[in-house]
Formats: structure tokens, C-alpha cells, sequence
């Protein structure tokens, strides 16, 4: 079977980007299944959604999808499983510490001379410096996710918990938001948890520091610095800050206890934080009145 595959985006200096990678071969069935290999948590109503999803996508281009998903905290053994057993793929979703490693062991297809041909509306919409970002001795074999080529972190909190216990929605800061989870969990008693973890769930406690596309967070260049010093993270005051926050809030219940034994984070959090954009915080509003409303 012969690959032509394509991924979406890693990442350099400051870009933080997903990738993902897009493979095909020939097939024989009258309608080709493209199978799309995404991270997160798959939602109760996902073959449903899948059925309507595909009804559109064969009217438009004659192809199905084939949504597969692997859940955030085992992703990166059952992707490091697919590429090591050759499993066939067509799009994959990797980041910078899968991206440089897949494409050496010839998973990935080069797509340099094809981008431009095949696709270049998208060609052109992309920033130059994002193809830059991407490139391996200056072969591409991804396609960069516009939308996250930089980060801007958000809190997300519960409005019930916001109303309840008078939530400065403007505070930010490590200090912030260990005087909100404390008085929260004063309020709500000792199994309350207010800052809820899984395994492999990124803390945000390296946002600053680019790690060179090594994939290992105590090895970085912090992004203001000018000089731009590798340095050792874990030894950085601002790290280290983090990391005792994160002892104490794990110590005194504020994080749960099983953190580093689940995979997915439960559902009805009261508070997360994580990457995205200004129409995101409206979404979760609509989402979180519409599953009140449901319950």
C-alpha cells in the first residue's frame, strides 16, 4: 500500500501548534473512508454525529470519515503503537515531540511539492513563518493549525461557583487562584475538589518557555528572553513557584487525590483553564446553559 501522507502542524519558537497528518492510498470501494485519528473525549452522541457528519462530507468531496479518538491521557502510546505496528491512518493529530520523530521514521509524507499544487488557497492563507515552522531540513510534512499558532491561556469557571463565591473574573495568577480554591473549598467541605486533574493533562506551568521542539518541558528558552538561554525549567523561580502551588493544592485536597490515575477529567469541573480564543468563552456559556437546562 503505497502513502501519501501529510500532517498537520508542529511548532517553533513561539508557535504552538497541533499537527496532524493526512495519509491516502488507492482503494476499491466505491465510496473511500478517510480515517482521521483526533485526541480528546468522545462525546455519548458520537456516532450519531458521525452519520450526519458523513452525509454532508460525501456530498461535497464523495468520501466518509472514519473519526477514531484517543483519549488525552493514552494518546501518545496508542499513536507511538499505530506508527510502530504501520496500522494504516489517513489524517493523524501529533504535536511538536511526535511530529519530528514520525516523519524520521518515514511515516509522515513530504509535501512540499504538492501543497502548492493541490492546495493552494490553503498555501497562501498560511503564514509563511507557520511553513517555516514546520519544516524538517526544510521538507514539509505538515499542515500547521492556524487557529492555535500561538497561545493565550483562559480560566474557565462554573457561574454557579462564580455567583456563589464571588469570583473576580479579571484575577489571574498562581497566587489568585490559590486564594479562590481555598475559599471554595472551605465553602463546599473536604471532598469538594476544586481544581479537578488527569494524567497526561497539561498544567500549564511551561506556557513561557519554548522547548525547542524537543518535546521535554525542563529543557526550554524562556519566549522573552532576548538572549534566548537554554535553560533548565525546573530551576527557573517561576516554575518553581508553580510546582509548590501544585504540591500544596495536591496535599491539602484542592486537586484530586486520583489525578495521576484517570485518564479523562470528569465531567461538571468548576473550574479549568486551557488554550483557546475569545468566542470560545462564549460556547462554553451556551454549552454549560444548555446542560443545565437538561439536567
Amino acid at each position: 500500500m503505497k502513502k501519501i501522507v501529510g500532517v498537520n502542524a508542529s511548532f517553533a519558537a513561539l508557535l504552538v501548534a497541533c499537527v496532524f497528518a493526512f495519509a491516502s492510498c488507492s482503494r476499491s470501494e466505491a465510496v473511500p473512508t478517510i480515517i482521521w485519528w483526533q485526541i480528546g473525549t468522545r462525546q455519548q452522541s458520537f456516532t450519531e454525529d458521525q452519520k450526519v457528519i458523513n452525509d454532508y462530507i460525501r456530498s461535497k468531496i464523495g468520501v466518509n470519515v472514519d473519526f477514531r479518538i484517543a483519549g488525552w491521557g493514552d494518546a501518545a502510546q496508542r499513536f507511538n503503537t499505530l506508527i510502530n505496528t504501520g496500522e494504516y491512518f489517513d489524517i493523524l493529530f501529533v504535536a511538536e515531540n511526535t511530529y519530528n520523530r514520525f516523519a524520521a521514521l518515514g511515516a509522515l509524507a513530504d509535501l512540499t511539492d504538492t501543497l502548492v499544487q493541490v492546495a493552494p488557497a490553503l498555501w497562501d492563507v498560511v503564514p509563511d513563518i507557520l511553513w517555516d515552522g514546520v519544516r524538517i531540513n526544510g521538507r514539509i510534512f505538515s499542515i500547521p493549525t492556524y487557529k492555535d499558532s500561538s497561545i493565550t491561556t483562559f480560566y474557565f469557571w462554573d457561574s454557579d461557583y462564580v455567583e456563589k463565591y464571588n469570583i473576580d473574573l479579571t484575577g489571574t495568577g498562581w497566587s489568585f487562584l490559590d486564594q479562590t480554591f481555598r475559599r471554595i473549598k472551605a465553602g463546599e467541605g473536604a471532598r469538594m475538589n476544586p481544581f479537578v486533574l488527569a494524567r497526561g493533562q497539561n498544567t500549564w506551568l511551561f506556557p513561557n518557555y519554548d522547548n525547542l521542539l524537543a518535546g521535554l518541558q525542563p529543557m526550554g528558552v524562556r519566549i522573552d528572553d532576548t538572549e534566548r538561554q537554554v535553560v533548565l525549567t525546573l530551576e527557573q523561580p517561576d516554575i518553581l513557584e508553580g510546582l509548590r502551588y501544585f504540591r500544596g493544592w495536591f496535599l491539602d485536597g484542592i486537586i484530586n487525590p486520583d489525578a495521576n490515575l484517570i485518564n479523562e477529567t470528569p465531567k461538571g469541573r468548576m473550574f479549568m483553564h486551557g488554550q483557546a480564543w475569545p468566542s470560545v468563552a462564549a460556547l462554553y456559556a451556551v454549552l454549560h446553559l444548555i446542560c443545565a437546562i437538561a439536567s
